[in-house]
């Protein structure tokens, strides 16, 4: 199921690649993917608000960021490595809550810079 989630999300949201993350303790684990150049499923990160989706999931709301590439030193350092590998600018995620519990998040990312649109980010 989390496979077609992310696959709706992509087409929907015009992307080249979409992911459903979950917290695993105190780290995130990307559970399924649709991506040209991710790594596998399983790839983990820290749970800190250091990344877009991490922050999604600490504040549990929608994150979205227009350019990530000028964030990376100040907002978002977790994903350095990741955004280079990837190249990827404008990301937006949204947090995947039952009941007031974060319990991951579903994002979107795209290799071009520039923000999604309202649409965009209410279907996530």
């Amino acid at each position: 199921m989390l496979d077609e989630i992310v696959s709706v999300a992509q087409r929907l949201c015009e992307v080249e690649s979409a992911a459903v993350v979950l917290v695993d303790g105190e780290r995130l684990r990307v559970a399924t993917y649709e991506a040209p150049d991710a790594g596998a499923p399983g790839v983990t990160l820290p749970l800190t608000r250091g990344s877009v989706n991490g922050r999604a999931i600490i504040d549990r709301r929608t994150v979205h960021v227009a350019d990530l590439a000028p964030l990376i030193d100040t907002e978002y350092p977790d994903v350095r490595e990741t955004q280079a590998r990837g190249g990827h600018h404008a990301v937006v995620a949204a947090p995947l809550l039952v009941g007031t519990e974060s319990i991951g998040s579903l994002s979107a990312w795209r290799i071009e810079a520039g923000p999604f649109t309202a649409e965009q980010i209410a279907l996530l």
